[in-house]
Order: C-alpha cells, then structure tokens, then sequence
C-alpha cells in the first residue's frame, strides 16, 4: 500500500523490507530501490491487517486477527511521524469483529461489526454507534463502503442484508433484503445508484 507523505510516495508494508521478520509491525519505506525506512511502529497485528487513510494524515486500521471472543484491535498512526494515535479495541460487542476501516473526506473512520456499525474522530474517540441489528458473528468481519450522498453501507453477518447508515448519526436509512450468500469484499459503489456486490454459494 502506498501514499504520499511530504510530497514523497511511500510504501507501507507489514513485511521489513530486509526479510527479517518483525510480525506485528507496520513499516513505511521510500518507494525506490533503497529501501530507506522512514519508520515503523508495533501495534500487535497479524498478516490480515487492513487499513484505509484519510487526507488528514492518519492511517487507520483493524488488525487481521482471526475470529472469535475479543475481536480486532483498531488503531490509527500518524502517516509522516509513525506515532501512535490511538490503539484499542473498539466499539463492537466484546464478541464481534472490528472490521476493517473506511474513512470519509472529513477524516471520519467508519468500522462495521457485522450487526451494528460505528464512526471514530480522528483521536480514535467514539463519534457515534449504531443500534444493533440481531446478533454478533465472531467470525465475519468485512469493511463498510461509503456512499457520496453521506451513507455508509455494510453487511449485515447474517449475509442477508445490506444497511445504509446515514454517516451523521448513525441512524438506519434503508435495509436492503439480499440472497444470503457467502461475502468476501465490501459493496462496491459506483456513482449515485449503483451498487455491486460479491459473494458465492
């Protein structure tokens, strides 16, 4: 994954670009062959880490574990420094996943627990909480996607519905009724009205 940084394309890995271990760290390099470092930082988390970036110079994220109780850790780090925002285990139910994160131009951080969803300021501080829809899955965790008419779609865990929050207050704005299928990626929305989705028997 890379972004820009100081006018200066970097690369961010979970891998030290000298092969020589280090799981559990996020590494930024210079994008050339030289593989300069320009920081890395321990945040605990596993080769499934997901990430998303806002223009306000944070790196959001949820750390790949695997399911089950205690679900993921979210974290988010300053992109030119590496320092350590904010690191905790979010909003959802204790036996939840943390998905991974989808973040808005205004540097809001929107993550989805399968039956509920909620948004994060910047600082990592709760900015709002959906009402929760049914019950937990321990072992689904997929990213909500944004939609530019200022709702945030996401998988119910059940795999067979699809909810649209407002991004303001977290309030339900539709549900949609879907085939219960297996979904691997978030909705991916295209323009206004249309909205792709992927999943298998």
């Amino acid at each position: 994954r890379s972004l820009e940084v100081d006018e200066e394309i970097v690369l961010l890995s979970t891998d030290p670009y000298d092969g020589s271990g280090g799981k559990g760290r996020l590494f930024s390099y210079e994008l050339d062959s030289s593989g300069k470092t320009y920081w890395s930082v321990d945040v605990g988390f596993d080769d499934g880490a997901l990430f998303a970036f806002s223009t306000f110079g944070v790196i959001f994220g949820s750390d790949g574990a695997g399911g089950g109780a205690g679900g993921m850790k979210t974290f988010g780090i300053n992109a030119s420094s590496g320092d350590v925002i904010f690191s905790n285990f979010g909003f959802c139910n204790p036996i939840a996943q943390n998905s991974g994160p989808a973040v808005d131009i205004y540097g809001y951080a929107y993550y989805s627990c399968g039956n509920q969803a909620y948004s994060v300021y910047p600082n990592g501080s709760l900015r709002w909480i959906s009402e929760i829809y049914g019950e937990p899955n321990p072992y689904f965790s997929i990213s909500p996607s944004l939609h530019p008419g200022g709702l945030v779609y996401f998988f119910h865990s059940d795999g067979g519905a699809l909810l649209a929050l407002s991004t303001q207050d977290g309030l339900l704005h539709k549900r949609y009724e879907i085939t219960p299928l297996s979904y691997y990626e978030p909705p991916l929305i295209v323009g206004n009205s249309m909205i792709y989705l992927f999943g298998d028997r």
